[in-house]
């Protein structure tokens, strides 16, 4: 509900296996925003086999997009998902290197959940998101939970690396979730989940913009 008076309508949803609250907790959403919002889910390779993937999301109404279905880089059953369930797949923890590109096909089944920290940088993710342009890939900008504005910083750039491929994006969250971020000024999205970073654009400024707390 806080959410919903922020102006979000783009929700990502952690399954729980449970598969009556699932349902409940997405048709929650939809019915809420009759229907006016996008939902993906979150499996955090909750199967071990796809069958049991593709008999679970059959029962899940209004998804699109499933992250993570199965055991970390088993891409066999991530096919196998993607052609029977018609759910495009959001690879998180499966997807670390632009070697991953080739162990999958068609653009319009893939999407890859691209975190700064995951990558190890600026430079390997802006490669990657070059590559996913070419491939016509989508990105999800990821976030781990509480992280600081310096990541929140970086993943602005490639966000706008990413430009009409950018899917959703994640993060800024600064002190709302902690007590005390690491630079008096925290990037947090406000109202919409819009996030304001006009400030730390100047080219006079180092460290992209953030002072840092020592």
């Amino acid at each position: 509900m806080r959410y919903a008076k922020q102006g979000f309508k783009n929700f990502k949803v952690k399954l729980s296996g449970n598969i009556e609250a699932d349902c409940r907790n997405i048709s929650f959403l939809y019915t809420y925003f009759e229907e006016k919002c996008k939902v993906r889910a979150d499996a955090n390779n909750l199967w071990n086999r796809a069958d049991e993937a593709i008999s679970y999301i059959a029962k899940l109404k209004h998804i699109n997009e499933i992250e993570e279905p199965v055991k970390t880089g088993d891409y066999a059953s991530m096919h196998d998902i993607v052609q029977k369930t018609g759910c495009r797949v959001i690879l998180d923890e499966s997807f670390k290197t632009t070697e991953d590109f080739k162990k999958i096909e068609g653009a319009g089944k893939w999407i890859v959940n691209l975190r700064v920290s995951k990558m190890g940088g600026l430079i390997r993710s802006l490669r990657i998101v070059s590559e996913a342009l070419d491939r016509g890939i989508p990105i999800i900008i990821g976030a781990q939970v509480g992280e600081t504005s310096i990541l929140t910083r970086a993943s602005l750039v490639i966000a706008r690396a990413a430009g009409k491929n950018l899917f959703a994006q994640e993060g800024a969250f600064g002190t709302y979730l902690l007590k005390n971020d690491i630079t008096p000024h925290p990037l947090q999205f406000g109202e919409g989940g819009r996030l304001d970073f006009s400030g730390y654009l100047g080219r006079e400024k180092h460290g992209l913009g953030l002072l840092i707390n020592l």
